[in-house]
């Protein structure tokens, strides 16, 4: 078990919080895949999407995420290739979107305008990113 430094157990209780969509912005190496794994396992009640735009982002993810049944992680790109009533049935199964290098969103058809535009209205989109 990963003991979580101070700042991500309080941006964990702050996405909680939150009552709109939002952006973690941390320094490069400052723990955000685990803040945001440790999201995750914190909540197996509340569903999430995570979004990445790397194979080997899913990769590593999905190891810190080896126990969890409460969550899904896709490629940005595999997303964009839906059309927009698929897309909309898929993203309203979710109670938080999680959008990995959110910097790079609006790329590839799969952009965050996109995913706005077909989620649920209760769905928060939270993106992390270390360049804003």
């Amino acid at each position: 078990m990963y003991k979580l430094r101070y700042y991500q157990q309080t941006a964990i209780n702050k996405i909680l919080e939150c009552k709109n969509d939002g952006v973690v912005d941390l320094p490069t190496g400052s723990g955000k895949t685990v803040i945001f794994t440790e999201l995750v396992k914190q909540n197996p009640k509340l569903k999430f999407l995570i979004l990445t735009d790397r194979r080997i982002l899913i990769d590593q993810t999905s190891k810190y995420l080896k126990n969890c049944l409460n969550y899904r992680l896709e490629t940005r790109q595999k997303l964009g290739l839906k059309d927009n009533d698929t897309l909309k049935n898929f993203l309203k199964r979710f109670d938080f979107i999680l959008i990995d290098e959110a910097h790079g969103v609006n790329h590839k058809g799969c952009t965050y305008q996109r995913i706005t535009e077909l989620k649920n209205v209760k769905t928060k989109i939270i993106g992390f990113t270390a360049t804003p």
